[in-house]
Parts: structure tokens; sequence; C-alpha cells
């Protein structure tokens, strides 16, 4: 309900609800007031997480009216025999919601196992035009991987936006702008959007030699890792290390790591997830 103060002799103050959505009590959505020839104002109480979007009036007669939206307040000036209807607009104030994450199988999908990234920035940019932007807050993901953005105008169209970091490549949603991986959200009124993010680390590797003589033998292929240690539960022992390589081979073949063996048989390029215990490891590679 909607609180408003006037000038007016008899409904100096009084409630009325909004229309949409119902809520059964008995407060009127509207009122009628018969007053002599005179200026009036009407003032609205805004209340918190809405916002006052407009005030419109239409007068018959000789009767005129003006309207300041910074103090929610209409005035009316009306002489005998004319009306003026003046109408009190509310948005509700929505939220946007999101939530990064570590991809590992660049599925764009959290699935067990795969946990949550913090101290990651996220910006909230205005869409002032269908090109122009205009950043209004920016905050950093928690423990849990959230970073909330609450109580913003809404019938406004925004985007959100995670900053890139280094050595990590973003999975979702699909496609990076300077820096930046972004949804295009409008904000119906009193609403909630979520938006998830997904990344997963740029991991480089280095297989030397790379050539079809060693990959017919038995000769060892030195693998170097250029990111960050893992968990390594193969063994069943934590906490232990391991590197996370993805490793594009042109032939069939089979590998023998330290904590496993890992089979593919795909003719043509492949991306095949390679996990070492060691950060000086040596795994042979030959045509199975």
């Amino acid at each position: 309900n909607f609180v408003f103060n006037s000038n007016i002799s008899g409904s100096t103050s009084f409630s009325l609800d909004n229309s949409v959505p119902d809520d059964g009590d008995s407060v009127p959505i509207s009122r009628t007031m018969t007053v002599n020839p005179g200026t009036y104002n009407l003032t609205q109480q805004v209340p918190a997480t809405w916002k006052l979007g407009q005030i419109t009036c239409n007068v018959t007669g000789t009767a005129s009216t003006n309207t300041n939206l910074n103090i929610a307040t209409a005035y009316v000036t009306v002489q005998n025999g004319s009306t003026a209807t003046c109408t009190f607009v509310n948005w509700r104030d929505s939220n946007i919601f999101t939530s990064i994450f570590r991809d590992d199988n660049a599925n764009g999908v959290m699935n067990a196992g795969e946990s949550s990234l913090k101290n990651w920035t996220v910006r909230l940019y205005e869409m002032t035009t269908p090109t122009t932007r205009v950043l209004k807050d920016t905050r950093t993901s928690n423990n849990s991987g959230q970073a909330n953005f609450n109580n913003w105008p809404s019938n406004r169209t925004y985007q959100v936006c995670q900053v890139m970091q280094s050595n990590w490549t973003n999975t979702l949603p699909s496609g990076v702008v300077n820096n930046e991986a972004c949804y295009t959200v409008t904000l119906a009124p009193g609403t909630s959007v979520d938006r998830t993010f997904g990344n997963r680390p740029t991991v480089l590797n280095k297989l030397s030699p790379f050539n079809n003589d060693w990959m017919q033998g038995d000769e060892p292929a030195k693998i170097e890792i250029d990111h960050e240690t893992l968990t390594d539960d193969t063994s069943g022992q934590l906490p232990s290390t391991r590197f996370l390589a993805y490793a594009r081979l042109p032939v069939p073949f089979h590998m023998a790591g330290y904590n496993g063996h890992y089979y593919a048989d795909k003719p043509d390029q492949f991306e095949k997830t390679i996990y070492l215990s060691l950060v000086r490891s040596t795994a042979n590679i030959r045509r199975k």
C-alpha cells in the first residue's frame, strides 16, 4: 500500500493500493476528493525497494497541474466545474544475482566436483542507448562465487559482465569483448534474474619433441605445464598435486601416466585431459 499526504481537508493522510497484483485487502486503488477552487498538493511516500517512475495528470475545464518527481508531489489548481486526475506510477526495484564457477570440463554447467570462484570482478552497466552503457556498480565474488546487485530500478536494460583474469578462458556465456564476458538483461518490476559465469584455466602445454618419429617408438616425451597445481584424487590420498594439460595429438595414441593410463583412439586432432602427479614428468606416448 502507498501512503499519501495532502493539504486537502479530510484527506491529509490516506493510503492507496497498487492495482496489480491485487492483494485482496480493503485499501482502494483510487480516491476522489471534492474541493473548493484553489491549489492543492498531493505527495506520495515512496516505500523502500520501490521507485516512483512517473506522475501523470489529466485535466478538464480550467484545471492545471504541475509535478515534481524528485519530491513525489503533484500540484493541482482547480476552478469551479473543473477536474484533475493524477496517477502515480511506481516501479518496484529488481535484483541481478550472479555466480561464477570453475568449469573444468568446459561444458557450461557446474557439475559435481567443480568449485566456485571467489575474488572475480563483476561490473554492472546501464544501457542508456542500444550502443552506449554507463558503469553503475562493481562487485567482487565472495567465497561462494556470488556477486549480487540488489534493488536496481526496473524497466531498464543492463549489462552484467565478469572481468576476465589472466590464464583463464571463459566458457559461459560465449564470447569475450574488451576482456569482459557479458549478459544483457532487461529488468521487469519486482523481479530477480540469475546469471552464471563459467571459466576454466587456460593451460599451456609443450610437447617436445613433437613429431611422428618419437610417436612411432617409446622415446619419453616431456610435458611442461604452465599453470597451477590441482588436487589429485586418483590415488585416493590427499593432498598431492597434479597438473592439467590439454594435448592435441595428430594420431591415435596410448599414454601411460604416473597415476593411471589414458587412452584415445580418434584419428584426427582432438583434446584430451592428461593428469600428471609431478612437476617435472615424462610419459611414454606411442601408437597402440
